[in-house]
């Protein structure tokens, strides 16, 4: 069946990776990046939902749990920025994915996710959280992070 004139299609925008040049290991259970592992990322074109690709590879064979994705809001109020993710304050999460039980390099996609905004063009500092459920299965260090704009549009 073909999509009628008008119906809502997807809309993708370019995707940036906004991972540094090589992010430190995510050590074990509920290990979390850092600031300095990740560059913030504006959302310019103002778009309600994104999709987020992940590169990991682990050191053990992953056999539990969850890569788990948080944000948190910068510029929130003036120039004042939510915490820093930590074991205290969790962010806002955005979702999870669950590896496969190998140690080679794997893409994890979650898409659609809905961002939390406060304001037009937000600036967003993204976090993973490996949560495998024991200090054995470290993220290598390396990992990417790529985040795409998606929006509906008529099709024509």
């Amino acid at each position: 069946m073909a999509i009628g004139s008008n119906s809502a299609v997807w809309a993708f925008g370019t995707q940036d990776e906004i991972t540094v040049a090589s992010p430190s290991a995510v050590d074990g259970d509920r290990g979390i990046s850092t600031t300095s592992d990740i560059n913030t990322w504006t959302n310019d074109d103002d778009s309600p939902l994104v999709a987020i690709i992940v590169n990991a590879t682990y050191a053990a064979v992953p056999d539990s749990g969850t890569l788990d994705i948080y944000c948190t809001l910068n510029s929130v109020q003036s120039t004042n920025n939510e915490p820093t993710m930590d074991s205290a304050f969790n962010g806002h999460y955005l979702g999870s994915v669950t590896p496969d039980a190998v140690t080679s390099s794997q893409y994890l996609a979650l898409s659609p996710v809905a961002l939390p905004v406060v304001g037009t063009s937000q600036v967003y500092q993204f976090y993973i959280v490996n949560n495998q459920g024991d200090a054995a299965h470290d993220i290598s260090a390396g990992w990417s992070m790529w985040v795409t704009p998606l929006s509906y549009q008529p099709h024509a």
